[in-house]
């Protein structure tokens, strides 16, 4: 496997991720190695170089993401079994030269994204029910250490709300809501503080992550783990608050009371305390989240988009 497969350089390899031949001869070897069954087929799912076998999956992480190799690698050593959902089965894993790699069996079913269009309001409610169950579940696991962008969660908020117009600029953020998102968040740190209560959470329960059965559509099956981390067990809703539930009281509702895990948010102090744990999700573009909720209020301010998206009342 020559340098030209796998470039060392993070830019290389962003240029390069499109071309469908991309890593496909280092993943033929590599399976042929590991004794996994058929010839390799690209995924462009993710943004790893991803491979699917007869059987298994096999995914190939750059070196700038050895941490997020690590931490998939070390999550599924830990909650394979014993959640009431199927995860992958680890395989194999490893350096690959400079890189990582990970191989993994599959999981049955089908991702959200793919049936929410077609679910009735009954199979909405128990998906809520489910994925209650599943955070539920995880929050009650033991700890297993991990930090966010190498920083202890407390550490890693106090330097996202004390720097946030900075990283929401960078972000491509527009000035304006960046220096709202600031004042929202500086306004809000007494609410994170409430948030003690940490947990290994998955951090990505979205809808390309969440697999149902696609008979019953009941929530079966969970992947990628490369975002795992210790914090706020609230962490573990946002996403499947703005994925599935997104403005819906109840079924918000549902999900916490499923959990069996209470928010340390009550009343009125919801939507702000969600959102602000929102904030500091390591890829949000606010105007791109939440570019519907704009576009409905108009000109509008970080709380009242919070109101709509994680309404603290029916």
């Amino acid at each position: 496997m020559s340098e030209d497969d796998l470039p060392a350089d993070l830019e290389a390899y962003r240029s390069r991720f499109r071309d469908a031949g991309f890593g496909l001869a280092a993943a033929a070897a590599l399976g042929a190695r590991l004794g996994l069954a058929g010839a390799p087929e690209r995924s462009f799912d993710g943004s790893n170089l991803l491979f699917s076998f007869e059987g298994a999956w096999l995914k190939l992480y750059p070196p700038a993401w050895r941490e997020s190799y690590e931490v998939e690698a070390q999550v599924l050593a830990a909650w394979t079994g014993g959640l009431p959902v199927a995860l992958p089965r680890l395989l194999a894993h490893g350096p690959l030269g400079a890189w990582r790699y990970l191989a993994t069996s599959p999981v049955a079913g089908v991702a959200y994204a793919k049936l929410k269009n077609s679910l009735a309001p009954e199979a909405v409610d128990q998906l809520a029910d489910d994925v209650g169950a599943l955070r539920g579940a995880l929050a009650r696991r033991d700890r297993l250490g991990l930090r966010c962008a190498g920083q202890l969660w407390h550490e890693f908020a106090r330097a996202r709300v004390d720097g946030a117009e900075r990283i929401h600029l960078a972000r491509g953020c527009p000035p304006l809501w960046a220096r709202r998102i600031a004042a929202f968040q500086a306004e809000t740190r007494p609410l994170l503080d409430r948030a003690a209560r940490l947990a290994t959470v998955h951090a990505d329960l979205n809808h390309a992550h969440l697999l149902l059965d696609e008979r019953t559509h009941r929530l079966c099956g969970l992947i990628d783990f490369a975002d795992a981390v210790d914090a706020p067990a609230e962490v573990e809703l946002i996403l499947p608050f703005l994925d599935c539930f997104r403005g819906d009281h109840a079924r918000q509702r549902r999900v916490i009371a499923a959990s069996g895990v209470p928010a340390p948010f009550a009343g009125a102090d919801f939507a702000a305390g969600m959102m602000a744990l929102t904030l500091l999700n390591r890829f949000i573009r606010f105007d791109d989240w939440f570019d519907r909720e704009i576009h409905l209020l108009g000109d509008d301010s970080v709380r009242a988009v919070a109101e709509r998206v994680f309404p603290s009342a029916q």
